[in-house]
């Protein structure tokens, strides 16, 4: 059996497709729509042109997933809809123009998503998902999300908030990283957790990540790796180059989510320092898998492979 899974982001509406084969689920396929739901939102809750742009963007993923066989549908929510006002409505709304059940996850459901997503080996740590509207912070130990905080604050919001910029002065930097720290004091346990490595997850970490490597010009392959203070350091110093043209650099490889690169590096930064951590440690996202396993727990049982 195969499966589409939509998930709803403040900038993005993606599709990834798994084929299940005996009790696993393999992905085959990943695509996005661009969004700017973090644009159309009034009063807490998302317009009537963000509610037109969401509708337009699933036709042509609804139409690749069935293209690909897809036999059943799913579409789960981030923040940008968990903080709407109007969620209900807008969940209804898209539930009823494509028959497809939405889910709108909650803080400790991002948490626990983002760390099955990590293919951890090391028995405790600390964690963090870095998405446009909300930052999850989590610590875990045995396989187990064990405390955790859902932030409402997300690269995409303080980019809003602080910014009209790609590349935010120090002044508005040190803002960014001051509302976050604020926002951590009501949470002490969670950093009390003397790690030396934060792992972390979420789209524009894993950008930087790759931005990162086109900079420095590393050979190592892939994009998972620990990242010190160094390594912050020279990204920052690199990207505000004169001579480097910045912005165009960032504009041609992230054309549609240049926006959400510098505020994730700042608050992954910021965790780490707040929890002493040597090495930030920088995984690829994917909520999808997860939520595909608590939305359909029965087809890991006795499902035949779909070819």
């Amino acid at each position: 059996m195969r499966y589409g899974i939509f998930g709803i982001f403040s900038d993005r509406l993606t599709l990834d497709v798994y084929d299940q084969q005996n009790s696993r689920f393999f992905k085959l396929y990943s695509q996005y729509v661009p969004l700017s739901l973090q644009n159309c939102l009034s009063q807490g809750a998302l317009t009537e042109e963000g509610q037109q742009l969401l509708l337009s963007a699933f036709p042509p993923l609804l139409k690749e997933a069935s293209l690909l066989l897809c036999s059943k549908n799913f579409a789960f929510a981030a923040a940008v809809l968990r903080y709407a006002t109007n969620r209900d409505a807008v969940c209804r709304r898209v539930s009823a123009a494509f028959s497809l059940p939405v889910t709108v996850l909650t803080g400790q459901e991002l948490c626990r998503f983002a760390y099955q997503s990590m293919p951890l080996s090391t028995a405790s740590g600390l964690g963090c998902s870095i998405g446009g509207e909300s930052t999850q912070v989590f610590t875990f130990r045995g396989g187990q999300v064990l405390q955790w905080a859902s932030l409402p604050v997300g690269c995409l919001s303080l980019q809003r908030r602080f910014t009209s910029s790609f590349f935010p002065s120090q002044e508005e930097e040190q803002q960014m990283e001051q509302t976050l720290l604020s926002l951590l004091e009501g949470y002490p346990h969670l950093l009390q957790t003397n790690c030396r490595t934060l792992h972390v997850t979420g789209f524009g970490p894993w950008q930087a990540a790759g931005l990162h490597l086109s900079l420095s010009g590393s050979k190592q392959p892939g994009r998972q790796r620990g990242w010190s203070s160094s390594d912050f350091a020279l990204i920052f110093r690199l990207l505000r180059k004169e001579d480097l043209s910045g912005v165009e650099l960032v504009q041609r490889l992230f054309p549609h989510f240049a926006g959400s690169l510098f505020p994730s590096l700042i608050l992954m930064r910021a965790i780490g320092r707040l929890a002493g951590a040597e090495e930030h440690l920088i995984h690829a996202p994917n909520l999808s898998g997860p939520f595909l396993q608590q939305a359909a727990p029965s087809a890991a049982e006795n499902q035949e492979i779909t070819a």
